[in-house]
């Protein structure tokens, strides 16, 4: 599962909010990880972030908030509310997903207007990982990642290092033998877009 330790993303959110104060969404509609939104809660508090009050999301709703975050949905995102993420996103709005292999298609229709995907993996076999950009954090914690697929304007934040690897999962989330990413090949496992649609001024991180 693409678990980054909440301290990650506070950095990340951080960074994005630096210098002023930034309301924040956090997805709680499509069936989202209940302990990610209490941490996040606890994190930001509970007078800097919101929940949707009605589903679906739509870009009415979105448009109040600087920050979207979805956190491991199990429930699919309708057309509708891609195409609201997506406006979001165009309009300078700034995306934060994370989700484990499992539930990656409910996000990956999400992401597919940005140029990424969550794969349906295992990352396993690193020793270190490899940070890079300038986000500096020394207590960054991985449990059982998945790697991305990014293509586009996204920037690496965190690969594995020589030792990494990725395995497949199946739909009951058990791991195959097979691999999806060979020994070597420095899967990525977080990233970051600024402007995450051509041409326009959003962002996304994953």
């Amino acid at each position: 599962m693409k678990w980054v330790a909440l301290l990650f993303f506070f950095f990340l959110i951080s960074n994005v909010a630096e210098g002023q104060e930034k309301r924040i969404l956090i997805d709680t509609v499509h069936d989202n990880n209940d302990y990610a939104v209490r941490q996040l809660k606890k994190i930001f508090g509970e007078e800097a972030t919101d929940t949707p009050p009605f589903f679906p999301i739509n870009y009415q709703m979105l448009q109040n908030y600087d920050i979207f975050v979805i956190t491991s949905p199990r429930l699919d995102y309708l057309p509708s509310e891609i195409v609201s993420l997506c406006l979001f996103v165009q309009k300078g709005g700034t995306l934060i997903v994370f989700s484990n292999g499992s539930h990656a298609r409910n996000v990956n229709d999400v992401l597919s207007c940005f140029g990424a995907q969550i794969n349906r993996d295992v990352v396993g076999g690193f020793s270190e990982i490899t940070m890079r950009g300038t986000i500096q954090i020394d207590d960054l914690h991985f449990d059982n990642p998945s790697s991305l697929e990014i293509s586009g304007p996204w920037d690496t934040l965190v690969t594995t290092d020589e030792e990494g690897y990725s395995l497949k999962i199946d739909a009951s989330a058990e791991l195959y033998n097979d691999y999806l990413k060979p020994r070597g090949s420095k899967p990525v496992i977080a990233a970051y877009a600024v402007n995450a649609l051509k041409y326009h001024e959003g962002s996304a991180t994953l």
